[in-house]
């Protein structure tokens, strides 16, 4: 019910705003269209919690469509497949790992370096 009020008075304010322009009215609009992504984003987290609730529910029944959506769900979020940087196909754990942690030590020791080269020349 608020979405719809909210929607309604926004597409009221931006029928005001094409029509008659002023600095109020495009700041109810800015507030307005704040106000309903607040209340989108809310919708949104509330029917992904609901989507997690259904799951557990349907994974009490000990379901062979539960046992399928937990494997399926790992599946996708497991790293199979990795290349490096010269372009070769990493496929095991430990191959990944190492890949991962030198990428990532990079970044962090680059990122280091600047922002101390930043502050010493400040």
């Amino acid at each position: 019910m608020r979405f719809r009020g909210k929607n309604r008075a926004l597409d009221d304010v931006q029928r005001l705003v094409l029509s008659a322009p002023s600095v109020d009215s495009v700041a109810r609009e800015k507030a307005l269209s704040e106000e309903l992504s607040a209340l989108l984003d809310a919708e949104e987290k509330f029917l992904r919690q609901k989507s997690r609730v259904q799951f557990i529910k349907d994974g009490d029944k000990n379901s062979a469509y539960f046992f399928r959506q937990v494997a399926a769900r790992k599946s996708s979020n497991t790293i199979q497949v990795l290349h490096d940087c010269q372009g070769q196909k990493l496929d095991t754990f430990e191959g990944i790992s190492v890949e991962l942690i030198r990428h990532f030590l990079k970044l962090l020791g680059l990122r280091t370096r600047v922002l101390f080269n930043f502050l010493t020349n400040f």
